[in-house]
């Protein structure tokens, strides 16, 4: 990351060096040359900003998959369920806490109201499904990073704020998920294609293109709302609903490209009822789960959820080659700024400093001449930083990544 960022610095300042290395003795070539120098400084600054975000989210060692999306669409429910099927360690010991407090609860302070209540305060904290949003649509304002162990593997899961709440409360929270993240779960609770914005105000669709045009791996989960154990008895999904995630499918490859895989469909809300075990008896949680559990054993609620088949695809299919992918979704990010830096560069010499050039006849050969050499030389020298470092990474690393 370092030689890019380097590279775009240098390569900036030689644009800039165009119009400082210029006879400035005509007062109005002064003042062009000012004026370009400014708009060029202002591109150094965003795309050098860019990086250096970039640089200072970026994860090397874990494989890292952020759950983004609308609000109250189950990220948290998801998270919750890995959290409970891998055994992540700090759930392991939030539950035992939890028993013990439980069992404390039970046998002391039936008689002392202050403790009995602060002791099951403190229970609510530690039950399973603590982290599951209650219906605010600011429920999650922070991600919040859980990391796994699982078949000698690190992997790390984010859990991002939803794009449909106050999104100015939490724009930053997101940007550095998706820089961080390698691959990301696009997680919906219908099965619909994501929305366009309207009168000014952007949509979904246009949330997508921007904060997730720069990744290597997306993919949707449709996390079906089952409120009921009778909706398990049949198909999951169901016809109409395979009809329009397949207009998604298409939706989504139109605005991500190759880099978008497909969907999973999952009913997170079902498979927490047969995972989950730390609950306090009698809660709203408890309750669900006992009503599901009449028709279902807890192994089945898995499989009929299709939460059991999801899981194992993350730990056998998405983590695979994962050193590789660590690599390749770091420097495809990189080269997405530079990407936009070179198009923007483009676009503000044809709309911006050609018309005043040929304003200018006897500067006009200068520096059309100087724009053309800097133009081949922008892209091929930025590439090859690129490529310097996945070199180095490689060769640090023993060539594991291969």
């Amino acid at each position: 990351m370092k030689n890019i960022y380097l590279g775009v610095e240098k390569s900036i300042k030689d644009l800039q060096n165009i119009f400082k290395n210029t006879d400035d003795r005509d007062e109005k070539l002064k003042q062009f040359n000012q004026e370009a120098l400014e708009v060029f400084q202002q591109l150094e600054s965003k795309s050098l900003k860019e990086l250096e975000s970039l640089k200072n989210n970026e994860e090397w060692e874990n494989f890292t998959i952020a759950f983004y999306g609308e609000t109250n669409a189950g990220k948290s429910t998801l998270i919750e369920c890995l959290r409970l099927f891998f055994k992540e360690q700090s759930k392991v010991v939030q539950q035992e806490r939890f028993k013990r407090l439980y069992s404390n609860y039970q046998n002391n302070y039936q008689n002392d109201e202050r403790k009995r209540q602060a002791i099951l305060n403190e229970l609510h904290s530690l039950q399973d499904g603590a982290i599951i949003g209650d219906g605010r649509s600011d429920f999650t304002l922070k991600t919040q990073s859980y990391p796994f162990q699982y078949n000698h593997q690190n992997f790390i899961l984010l859990d991002v704020p939803g794009i449909e709440g106050s999104e100015q409360k939490v724009i930053d929270q997101i940007s550095n998920a998706t820089q961080k993240a390698h691959a990301i779960f696009y997680v919906t609770k219908t099965p619909n294609p994501p929305q366009k914005g309207e009168e000014g105000k952007r949509g979904t669709i246009e949330k997508i293109q921007k904060q997730l045009d720069s990744q290597t791996e997306v993919w949707t989960i449709f996390n079906k709302p089952i409120n009921s154990p009778r909706a398990l008895k049949d198909e999951l999904v169901n016809e109409s609903e395979k009809g329009s995630l397949k207009i998604l499918n298409k939706e989504m490859k139109n605005i991500l490209g190759k880099h978008y895989m497909g969907y999973k469909a999952v009913s997170a809300q079902a498979a927490f009822y047969g995972l989950s075990q730390a609950l306090i008896p009698e809660t709203d949680f408890d309750k669900k789960k006992q009503k599901f559990l009449k028709d279902f054993k807890a192994e089945e609620l898995l499989y009929q959820s299709h939460f059991k088949p999801l899981a194992e695809f993350i730990a056998e299919e998405l983590l695979k080659n994962s050193r590789a992918k660590i690599i390749q979704s770091n420097c495809n990010k990189a080269l997405k700024v530079v990407e936009e830096l070179q198009n923007t560069i483009k676009t503000t010499i044809e709309k911006w400093i050609d018309p005043m050039i040929k304003a200018r006849q006897e500067y006009k050969e200068e520096v059309d001449d100087n724009l053309d050499r800097f133009t081949d030389k922008f892209i091929s020298d930025l590439e090859n930083s690129a490529l310097d470092e996945i070199d180095q990474f490689y060769w640090r690393n023993n060539g594991r990544a291969y």
